[in-house]
This record gives C-alpha cells, sequence and structure tokens, in this order.
C-alpha cells in the first residue's frame, strides 16, 4: 500500500478514504434535484459525500458493508470502476430521457389545448372545398381530417385578426 508523507494509508479504491466504505461499490438509486432557490425552503440539491461539491444529480452509493453515501456523477467518475462509472452513466441517460420526453408531452399537450380552442373558432367557417361546404362542412372538419395542428392554429389566429379588423371598422 501507497502511504501519505504523515503515514497514513491509501486503499487501492479511492472512496475507501472514507472513513469505513469498503469496494466493491454499488449503485443504489438516482436521485435528481431541483436548482437551488433561496426563495423556496428545501429547494435545490446537497452537498457530495466525497467531496463537498454542490450537487443536483445525486447518485446514491452502497459500499460492501451496506454503509449508504451520495456522490455526484464526476465522483462517480474519478472512481476508477468502470462498472459502476457504466451503470451510472446509463442511469443519467435515462433520466435526461425521461426528461425530454416530459418536455416533448408538455409541449404536445399545450398544442393540443390551442388547437381545440382554433377548432372552436374555424366551427364559423365553411369547408375550403366546394363539395364539404355545402354538406354544411367547416373549416373545423377540415382540419379535424387532416389533423394539421399548426395550420389550424395559424389561420385561426389570422381568423381571428381578421375579425377585429373588421370589428373595428365596422364601429367607426
Amino acid at each position: 500500500m501507497r502511504q501519505f508523507g504523515d503515514g497514513e494509508d491509501i486503499k487501492g479504491h479511492k472512496f475507501e478514504r472514507i472513513v469505513g466504505l469498503v469496494a466493491p461499490f454499488s449503485l443504489l438509486g438516482y436521485e435528481g434535484k431541483s436548482s437551488f432557490n433561496p426563495l423556496v425552503k428545501g429547494s435545490g440539491g446537497t452537498s457530495c459525500d466525497y467531496c463537498g461539491t454542490y450537487i443536483i444529480n445525486v447518485y446514491w452509493i452502497q459500499d460492501a458493508n451496506g454503509k449508504k453515501f451520495k456522490v455526484g456523477s464526476e465522483c462517480v467518475r474519478h472512481l476508477g470502476d468502470t462498472k459502476l462509472v457504466t451503470i451510472v452513466e446509463g442511469e443519467k441517460k435515462k433520466q435526461e430521457r425521461i426528461k425530454r420526453e416530459i418536455k416533448k408531452q408538455a409541449k404536445r399537450e399545450a398544442q393540443n389545448k390551442e388547437f381545440e380552442d382554433a377548432l372552436i373558432i374555424l366551427a364559423n367557417y365553411p369547408h375550403p372545398h366546394p363539395y364539404f361546404a355545402s354538406q354544411k362542412k367547416t373549416l373545423a372538419d377540415y382540419y379535424r381530417f387532416t389533423r394539421n395542428a399548426p395550420k389550424a392554429i395559424a389561420e385561426a389566429k389570422e381568423k381571428r385578426a381578421q375579425e377585429g379588423t373588421i370589428n373595428r371598422i365596422t364601429k367607426t
């Protein structure tokens, strides 16, 4: 074993420098914290048990004796334990994928709400094709069929703006 200048032993695994931790280590779980907001009590991350750095991505690790501790993704990389690093990187990618999917879902839901609102406006206008217009179909029916939400929303905004212009002209 190598030794520090004062005679303290350095064991093979970097986390073994923390008193009482014994390799091998295993990942218990991941906890994503929000960034720190001083106005919200209890918000934000925590500190790494290994280096003391502020962390948002918290990885719970367990040593061979069952002792649990938390570290950030950088400290896991510094371990030299390629198996644990691979597991942590996989978990990190999984969490990033989940965040992206939640963001996409929120965007879809917002667009669907805006699409439904646009259909209400477009229901007052005839279908763009004369045959369907003669069948009492509306512009809303056309966009429900094509499911072209962005174009329906844009046209509804345009129709609303035209109505506003017409209303202003008729009032003067």
